[in-house]
C-alpha cells in the first residue's frame, strides 16, 4: 500500500475526525503552530494578528503532480511574500508520515523553494481536511480562508494556472488600496486593488516620417522630411545616412546639437552634394529625442541620380559679315538649353552672353551682331540640362575658341563682290538653301565639303551676276559637319552645315 501511495500521490482520509475538518471555505480555520526543516516556528494566528495573509499549500515530495506546480507556488510567494510585497506568508506542510527531513532540504534544493516546509504534519491532527495533494488554504488576517484544489486539482491543472488562483486569492483578502492596476503603465502598483487613475504610460516617440528626397540631379539631392516635435515629443537629433547601393560605406547627415546638448531640433530638409551621376543610392534615418527613446535606422529608401550633363561639342565661330558671326556646335547628348559668352582675346576683359537667356535644344547655331571689324575674340560655352537652369548642368565651360572679326566679309576686286550669304535651314535633317549676290560679274566656284574636306558637289559660275538660289539634298549621307565654300579670284568664304 506505501507504494501505491508513492506512485499515484494521493492522500485520502476517510475517517470521521478527517471529514469534520475545515474545507469548503466557509467559516474560520483553527489556530496552528509547526516548526519547519530548519528549526524555525510558525504560528498562525500570530501571523494572521499581524495582518499577513497565510497559505498553506499541503504537499508530498513524493507527488509529482505537487512537484509540478511548485514553481506556480513559488513564483507567488516570491510576488507577495517577505521577499516581495511582504504580504503573506506561506508555509507548506508535508503530509507524508514515511518523508524524512533530508528528503524535504533534497526537494527545497532541487525545485529551488525558499518558503519554509515542515514535516510529517497530520490533516487529522491540525484539523485541516484533506482529499488530494496537493491541496492549498488561503487564510485572510479575520481567520476567514478559500480553498484551491481541495479536490482533483492534481489531474486538471497546471503551475501557471496555480500561480494565478493564489495571487487572486491573496489579492482578494487585501484591503482596497487605491493606484495604478494597469500593469503596462510606468507607476503600475502591483497590490493596488482599485484604479485611481493615475496610471502613467512612457512616451512613445515615432521614426521620421514624411521622408522624400526631391530636386534630384547628377551630384545633388536634397532630403525632407516632418518637423517631428510635438508637445510629447522634442527632438533631440536626426541624423541620415546615404550610400551607393553595394558601397560598403556610409556617409551622414546630422541636423542638431550634439546628442543630450539641447531640444526642439527643427531641420526639416538637408541638401547633399558631390553625389555620382546615374547611380542609385540608399538611405536611412535615425533619431534621438529629449524625453523618448532612440528611434534607430528607419524610413529608410532609395533615389537614383541624373546622368552627368554633356557639354556640347566642335563650337565654330564664322564670320557671316564684318560685325556678325554664326557660331555652330554640335550635341553629345539631348540637353535643355546652351550658354554662349565672348569677349575679347584680352587679358582683363570682361565676358558678355550670346543669345540671351541661352540657345535651346535643338538648335544649333546662333548669330552675334555688333562685334567690331579687326578685333580679336574668344568665346565659351556650357549646356544646361534643366529648362530653369540653376546646378545641373555641364561640370564647366569649356573653351576657348578664339576668332577674328574681319574687317570686311566680302570678296573685292575693285569692282565685284559678294554679299547676302545665307545657308537655311540649318541644321537640316535632308534639305538646305543657299542664296547670295554677285553685284557684278564674276568668277565663283562653289563647293560643299564633309569634315575632312571630301568635295560632294561642285558648281563653277563664270561671269556670274545677281541672285543666287540652289537646293541641295544630303539624305543619302551621313549625319555631321559639312561646309559650304564659296571661292573668288580674291578669297573664299565658307558656311558650316549641320546634318541631323
Amino acid at each position: 500500500m506505501k507504494k501505491i501511495l508513492l506512485v499515484v500521490c494521493v492522500f485520502t482520509f476517510l475517517f470521521s475526525s478527517a471529514q469534520s475538518g475545515v474545507l469548503n471555505g466557509t467559516g474560520y480555520v483553527p489556530d496552528i503552530t509547526v516548526n519547519d526543516v530548519n528549526g524555525n516556528i510558525h504560528n498562525l494566528y500570530n501571523y494572521l494578528g499581524g495582518g499577513k495573509i497565510v497559505v498553506l499549500e499541503m504537499l508530498s515530495t513524493t507527488c509529482g503532480t505537487c512537484l509540478m506546480y511548485t514553481s506556480g507556488t513559488e513564483n507567488s510567494y516570491q510576488m507577495y511574500g517577505p521577499s516581495g510585497l511582504d504580504v503573506a506568508e506561506f508555509i507548506g506542510l508535508e503530509v507524508n508520515s514515511t518523508t524524512t527531513d533530508n528528503d524535504i532540504l533534497n526537494f527545497i534544493s532541487n525545485y529551488n523553494v525558499s518558503f519554509p516546509v515542515c514535516n510529517d504534519i497530520s490533516p487529522v491532527d491540525i484539523n485541516y481536511q484533506l482529499y488530494y495533494t496537493p491541496s492549498y488554504y488561503v487564510i485572510y488576517p479575520d481567520s476567514s480562508y478559500t480553498t484551491i484544489c481541495p479536490m482533483y486539482c492534481n489531474n486538471n491543472s497546471t503551475y501557471s494556472n496555480i500561480e494565478s488562483l493564489l495571487n487572486i486569492a491573496i489579492q482578494a483578502g487585501l484591503p482596497q488600496l487605491y493606484g495604478c492596476t494597469d500593469s503596462l503603465s510606468t507607476n503600475y502598483d502591483p497590490i493596488a486593488t482599485v484604479d485611481d487613475g493615475s496610471c502613467q504610460y512612457p512616451t512613445i516617440c515615432g521614426p521620421t516620417s514624411g521622408v522624400y528626397i526631391s530636386d534630384i540631379i547628377h551630384d545633388r539631392a536634397t532630403f525632407n522630411w516632418d518637423d517631428m516635435n510635438s508637445s510629447a515629443c522634442q527632438v533631440d537629433q536626426i541624423r541620415f545616412r546615404y550610400r551607393a547601393v553595394g558601397n560598403n560605406s556610409w556617409s551622414l547627415k546630422t541636423m542638431g546639437v550634439p546628442v543630450a546638448s539641447g531640444c526642439n531640433t527643427t531641420n526639416t530638409s538637408k541638401l547633399v552634394l558631390n553625389l555620382t551621376p546615374a547611380t542609385q543610392y540608399e538611405y536611412d534615418f535615425k533619431i534621438w529625442y529629449c524625453n523618448a527613446s532612440t528611434v534607430n535606422w528607419h524610413s529608410g529608401g532609395t533615389f537614383t541620380t541624373e546622368p552627368l550633363c554633356n557639354n556640347v561639342i566642335n563650337l565654330v565661330p564664322t564670320p557671316i559679315s564684318n560685325t556678325k558671326t554664326e557660331f555652330c556646335w554640335d550635341s553629345v547628348t539631348e540637353y535643355s538649353f546652351v550658354r554662349l559668352k565672348y569677349r575679347e582675346d584680352v587679358q582683363g576683359s570682361s565676358f558678355s552672353s550670346i543669345g540671351g537667356f541661352g540657345v535651346f535644344f535643338p538648335t544649333l547655331c546662333e548669330n552675334k551682331n555688333g562685334l567690331t571689324p579687326g578685333t580679336d575674340y574668344r568665346v565659351m560655352w556650357r549646356t544646361w540640362c534643366s529648362a530653369t537652369g540653376g546646378p545641373y548642368r555641364s561640370p564647366q565651360w569649356d573653351g576657348p575658341v578664339l576668332w577674328t572679326q574681319p574687317n570686311s566679309i566680302r570678296i573685292e576686286d575693285g569692282i565685284s563682290t559678294i554679299s547676302e550669304l545665307s545657308v537655311y535651314p540649318n541644321p537640316t535633317r535632308d534639305v538646305f538653301n543657299v542664296s547670295f549676290k554677285s553685284e557684278t560679274k564674276q568668277f565663283v566656284e562653289l563647293r560643299v565639303v564633309n569634315i575632312i574636306g571630301e568635295i560632294i558637289f561642285s558648281e563653277n559660275l563664270e561671269d556670274f551676276k545677281g541672285e543666287y538660289t540652289k537646293s541641295f539634298n544630303l539624305s543619302e549621307y551621313s549625319k555631321g559637319v559639312y561646309f559650304l565654300e564659296l571661292y573668288s579670284k580674291l578669297g573664299v568664304v565658307n558656311k558650316r552645315i549641320m546634318l541631323q
